[in-house]
């Protein structure tokens, strides 16, 4: 068997065919009740984590653009670093 590699733009401007767009149809008219959730894991934490992390990355990314606009207006990257314990920036919760 062939490997193909594609990369994720490829992917999504690849065209589907008839087949295709016919087995999507077929689960998109399921009705939800007829849907097996039983593969999906539970989640670990509860919504209210869930949502304490989305607040906390969202004003992260509110504080990362700050300095990336006092970098655009002439601060030093070394500065612009040294700020982000100053705003309050947890590096460590970026990718969560």
């Amino acid at each position: 068997m062939t490997m193909v590699t594609m990369t994720a733009k490829e992917v999504l401007n690849t065209p589907l065919i008839a087949e295709q767009k016919a087995r999507l149809q077929k689960v998109a008219d399921m009705p939800d009740e007829m849907i097996d959730y039983s593969d999906i894991p539970e989640l670990d934490i509860s919504i209210e984590e869930q949502e304490s992390r989305i607040v906390k990355n969202s004003k992260n990314r509110y504080k990362l653009a700050q300095l990336m606009a006092e970098m655009s207006n002439g601060m030093s990257i070394i500065d612009s670093w040294n700020n982000l314990k100053d705003v309050g920036l947890e590096l460590d919760n970026i990718a969560e």
